[in-house]
């Protein structure tokens, strides 16, 4: 027999509620983020985890995890926490200073030397120098 938890109340200001409220409206938010925001929203009008998780389609292992994190965190609560994992082989500015100039447009004639360049920038950072071939294997 499980024992149920009292889930923690969950109150926001007007200023929170907005910005949950425009999460689950943006074209740009991720349905993960979208869930968060909802499974919050739904939690200030006093539902059960089980409630939320059937309305929701979600189970109520994540709605219990989202509800606690809010409650202690606030809207940074609602975020992913870093992974654990092997560093970024790129890093973050080299990678925006390449989407820049891949995004600006280019005069006409120059769409074959474009792509290459484009690619070339891409790949540049994964190259590896190879050995010399001194005719040995």
């Amino acid at each position: 027999m499980r024992v149920s938890r009292t889930p923690p109340e969950i109150i926001l200001d007007q200023v929170q509620r907005e910005q949950l409220e425009a999460l689950t409206r943006a074209s740009s938010a991720s349905q993960t983020e979208v869930l968060r925001a909802r499974i919050i929203l739904l939690a200030v009008l006093n539902r059960t985890n089980e409630e939320i998780a059937d309305e929701l389609q979600t189970t109520e292992q994540t709605v219990c995890k989202w509800r606690r994190r809010f409650a202690r965190h606030g809207l940074a609560g609602l975020q992913d926490n870093a992974r654990s994992g092997r560093p970024a082989r790129v890093p973050a500015n080299t990678l925006n200073t390449v989407l820049t100039k891949v995004t600006q447009p280019h005069r006409d004639g120059e769409s074959s030397l474009q792509k290459f360049y484009t690619a070339f920038l891409y790949y540049m950072p994964f190259l590896e120098p190879r050995p010399a071939n001194d005719g040995k294997r």
